[in-house]
């Protein structure tokens, strides 16, 4: 079965990390020349290289380390497997695909098949300056570039690798290469660049059980050449990490085997108390009639439903679509407000006749209350010294306004 592994990294000098160590490794030159893998080198290409290092592609990873910026990306470092099914010569052809898809057309990049047992794989390094076509050497090369004057500038740096989605794009470009060659190869083996827990969920809804069950897999760790190089030292680096990852996956799949059977249990709930509602409504309807004490114990109607209602309804509006049942004496006409006006009429006429006047409502009158008279009328007492207040009485004459007196002293009125 063909798998899919593809990995980019930006290289920085973080780290004690240099594009020509980058080369040396890819190559197989340097300290890499010697020991274990030294012979898995079966193709090392170049492309897209300036014209100052278009015979020496060493030279171009030497200059990117002396004079690319302290904080820039020096390369983007691809790392894709091959597959097995193919020939070595058909994952040359491969390799140079993906190269191109890689690198747009433009850019300088170096290119490595590792022929290993079992483990084709190729190293892609990548530049993100391109050509512009303007000849510069090596130190402008690398200087920031001047969009107003590209010549005095150095290369313009690609931007779009910094974008959302790039990735992804490029993880689909180079599937879609490995699954043209495998077609071209009459070889039935596809691959798949997305998540293992999506394919998975692919397949149970197109109804192909045999591959869910083969997807239902921990991902495995790869192992880059830190790992290989300290595998003595740490055998059982690999087989912890995988147990880790699998018991995440059990507790996971335990989860939603929890959150289904609550949701099975509901069902179960709600489908018994329809079930309750429904037999308590035919025992409503096939219960025996029974009257209270002293009434008359008759057939009672069972109770009405809106099927009943609606069958009601219906029959309702045949009889009215019956041209038989229209304007006949025995159900006449329904009445409509010109009746009533007319009715209204007829009765207002009868009150405006002669022989009929509307007579006055008689109301009682009140009854006067007459005085008791045998009670005394109250006298009221007279002022002291013949005046009341501070106004003198009898000294005026009859029709003749009293004239108020000074006041001396307390008020004499007690």
């Amino acid at each position: 079965m063909a798998e899919f592994y593809f990995d980019v990294e930006p290289i920085s000098r973080g780290g004690n990390r240099s594009a020509a160590g980058g080369f040396n490794y890819a190559a197989r030159e340097g300290r890499h020349s010697r020991g274990t893998g030294a012979d898995e080198l079966a193709l090392l290409e170049h492309g897209n290289m300036p014209k100052w290092a278009a015979d020496n592609a060493r030279e171009y990873w030497e200059a990117t380390d002396l004079f690319e910026r302290g904080n820039g990306c020096l390369y983007r470092q691809a790392v894709v497997a091959l597959p097995v099914e193919l020939s070595l010569e058909q994952n040359k052809v491969l390799l140079r695909r993906i190269a191109k898809v890689l690198s747009d057309g433009n850019k300088p990049h170096t290119l490595a098949l590792h022929d290993k047992d079992g483990n084709p794989h190729g190293h892609i390094m990548v530049s993100e300056r391109a050509l512009d076509g303007h000849d510069r050497t090596a130190k402008t090369w690398f200087k920031r570039a001047n969009r107003k004057r590209p010549k005095r500038g150095g290369a313009a740096k690609d931007r779009s690798v910094h974008k959302y989605g790039y990735l992804w794009a490029k993880r689909k470009a180079v599937a879609d290469c490995i699954n043209g060659m495998l077609a071209e190869a009459g070889r039935p083996e596809r691959v798949d660049h997305r998540k293992l827990s999506e394919q998975r969920r692919n397949a149970l809804k197109r109804g192909d059980y045999a591959a869910a069950a083969q997807l239902n897999r921990v991902p495995g760790v790869h192992r880059g050449a830190a790992m290989t190089a300290n595998a003595d030292r740490v055998p059982n680096r690999v087989a912890a990490v995988n147990a880790k990852r699998r018991k995440l996956a059990e507790r996971h799949e335990l989860e939603g085997q929890r959150e289904r059977l609550a949701e099975a249990l509901e069902a179960q709930a709600e489908l018994a108390r329809a079930s309750a509602q429904l037999q308590a409504l035919a025992m409503m309807e096939t219960a025996p009639t029974t009257g209270a004490p002293g009434k008359c114990r008759g057939p009672t109607a069972p109770p009405r439903t809106h099927l009943a209602d609606l069958a009601a309804a219906r029959e309702a509006a045949a009889d009215v679509a019956r041209p038989e049942a229209r304007n006949t004496p025995e159900a006449p006409p329904p009445r409509t407000h010109l009746a009533d006006l007319a009715a209204a009429r007829e009765a207002a006429a009868d009150i405006a006749r002669p022989e009929a006047p509307v007579r006055p409502i008689q109301r009682p009158r009140p009854v006067e209350r007459q005085p008791d008279a045998a009670a005394p009328t109250p006298k009221l007492p007279e002022p002291r010294g013949g005046k009341a207040g501070n106004v003198e009485v009898g000294s005026a004459g009859k029709g003749d306004i009293p004239v108020p007196q000074k006041e001396t002293g307390r008020s004499r009125v007690r």
